[in-house]
């Protein structure tokens, strides 16, 4: 609604335009798929879920919040697993090996993602969350040796600076850390 936000919104477009393979172009000369834009809007969603939903459950102490959400995750995921592999899962070099990715990818970091949401603001945390598509960039570079072209690199900045000057810029208002909710109401 402010002048700048048209800004903010017209740098991710910029990016999104760099990136995404419209009309042929882009991303090595891909076609959008609808199931790929479903799964992406999907994923959009359940991610502005994520940080709305862990603002309010950050106030839980000891690590409940998290534990909550890795027990509803693996109700939606096991069923998936036990179709495919069956009592494989049940082996124990398997539940080791399991509860190792579990703590590494899952428990851990979003337990000190529930810490942060607790005690930064929105905007500071909006911040940090911007930098994601770097740090995932830089990890498919290091570790799958997948090498991103100018544009690329240039879309990712893009998006960030986006994401990064509409967290700078909101209104102060808007901008406060989250109230904690008491059990009283």
């Amino acid at each position: 609604r402010r002048p700048v936000d048209f800004v903010w919104l017209a740098l991710a477009v910029a990016g999104l335009a760099l990136i995404l393979p419209v009309g042929g172009a882009g991303a090595g000369g891909l076609v959008l798929e609808p199931v790929g834009i479903a799964c992406a809007v999907g994923a959009a969603i359940c991610w502005a879920l994520y940080i709305l939903l862990g603002q309010r459950l950050g106030s839980i102490p000891g690590g409940q919040a998290v534990s909550l959400g890795l027990v509803f995750a693996a109700m939606v995921v096991v069923p998936f697993g036990v179709a495919e592999a069956g009592a494989k899962l049940l082996q124990p070099s398997i539940l080791a090996f399991g509860l190792v990715v579990a703590a590494i990818s899952s428990a851990l970091p979003y337990t000190l993602e529930m810490m942060a949401l607790r005690r930064l603001p929105p905007a500071t945390f909006g911040i940090a969350l911007a930098t994601e598509p770097a740090i995932a960039a830089l990890m498919g570079m290091l570790l799958l040796h997948e090498h991103l072209v100018g544009t690329q690199w240039l879309a990712i900045a893009c998006i960030m600076g986006a994401a990064m000057g509409s967290a700078i810029t909101r209104p102060a208002a808007a901008a406060k850390a989250p109230a904690e909710v008491t059990p009283a109401g």
